[in-house]
């Protein structure tokens, strides 16, 4: 048997189960229903073994922390109990593993939550943390943005028993618009997806599900632990307390607003936030100052170039490592040259034209600014 690459997904009721798989690269799909009008439990844990002992991919919209671990219970039931019960233990392991965080902290749990064989790629997780919280991000809103013609909402109350006539509509959502989406977004992620399996080769780190700051941070703490011969879980359980102080740069501003920012930080505990106002000369700008970083506060304006004004941008090259670096903004030497080897390579990388080594090292150098 040969590896795949396959794309699935999973609905689950109170009297109804069904999961579909898309093969991404023949287009062949199947769909396996547990119900009162078929029980396909065999077929069902068939079609996993046999992704488990091929290694195959399974890429999946929240797979992780849903699909997975409904099918790794499902394999844990007894395929000879009578279909009620097993819908009864399956629509309560969903209930459960939506409604409690961290569920698989339960040694009894975990392997409910970790695959063997399966390589898993699970696409929602290519968004970092935050911006998958403040986003509030949906395979039906990604849908939208990758412009799929049909957007439709659950066709059924997952708490309430589905009429047997509802059935097929259940699945059509499934198995057709569900997976015709998370294909679709796969397509619009393919060289996100390759840098990761190109990662996961040379580094043999499980990268297949990793957003871009964990990919980076695990990265530089990989390069980190062969310069100092660390252990890297013992490197993860050190914390930064707050008290242990970094000496700020000495910058001497000229101007009122800035030496009043600078000295305002120099006094400020790690929550600082402020507004600034600068004006000087032509220039009017307000500008906002977090711990996310500086932005400048803007109405909603429109700039043209005209025959008498010329409108451009302009860009800094590794602006935020290179404050890093200039600055030494690192508490530890070690990391901070490692970070500027990894900047100074990153540069030959890129005028070079390696794609992969550029993109690789520049998630180590932007997760890391992020993260500091």
């Amino acid at each position: 048997m040969s590896r795949t690459r396959e794309i699935t997904d999973i609905e689950v009721a109170r009297n109804f189960f069904c999961i579909s798989y898309e093969d991404y690269d023949t287009g062949w799909k199947v769909t396996y229903e547990i119900s009162e009008r078929i029980n396909e439990i065999q077929a069902i844990r068939e079609h996993w073994t046999k992704l488990c002992k091929t290694q195959s991919y399974l890429i999946t919209f929240n797979g992780n922390h849903y699909d997975i671990p409904m099918m790794l219970y499902l394999m844990s039931l007894d395929p000879n109990d009578d279909y009620e019960n097993t819908l009864y233990k399956l629509y309560k392991f969903s209930k459960f593993i939506i409604e409690t965080d961290f569920w698989w902290d339960d040694d009894n749990l975990k392997r409910f939550k970790y695959p063997r064989g399966i390589l898993s790629v699970d696409l929602y997780l290519y968004w970092s943390k935050m911006l998958r919280l403040s986003k509030k991000i949906s395979l039906k809103s990604l849908g939208i943005q990758l412009k799929y013609d049909t957007v439709q909402e659950l066709p059924y109350n997952p708490d309430e028993e589905i009429p047997v006539d509802k059935f097929d509509e259940v699945i059509h959502y499934n198995r057709v618009h569900d997976l015709n989406i998370t294909k679709l977004l796969t397509v619009a992620l393919k060289k996100d997806i390759e840098l990761r399996k190109k990662i996961k080769a040379d580094t043999k780190l499980s990268t297949l599900s990793w957003d871009a700051p964990k990919l980076g941070s695990e990265l530089l703490l990989q390069d980190y632990c062969k310069v100092t011969g660390k252990d890297p879980g013992k490197v993860k359980d050190e914390k930064y307390y707050p008290g242990h102080s970094l000496p700020l740069p000495d910058i001497k501003f000229e101007t009122e607003a800035f030496q009043d920012l600078y000295k305002a930080m120099c006094e400020a505990n790690r929550d600082f936030s402020r507004d600034v106002v600068f004006i000087e000369g032509n220039t009017r700008i307000k500008l906002a100052y977090g711990i996310g970083g500086l932005h400048s506060v803007n109405n909603n304006e429109v700039y043209k170039t005209t025959d008498e004004e010329l409108v451009y941008t302009s860009d800094v090259s590794s602006m935020y490592p290179n404050l890093i670096i200039n600055y030494s903004c690192v508490r530890d030497p070690i990391v901070l040259n490692l970070y500027k080897q990894i900047k100074s390579e990153r540069m030959i990388a890129k005028k070079a034209g390696d794609k992969y080594k550029d993109t690789s090292l520049k998630l180590i150098l932007n997760s890391f600014s992020k993260k500091l």
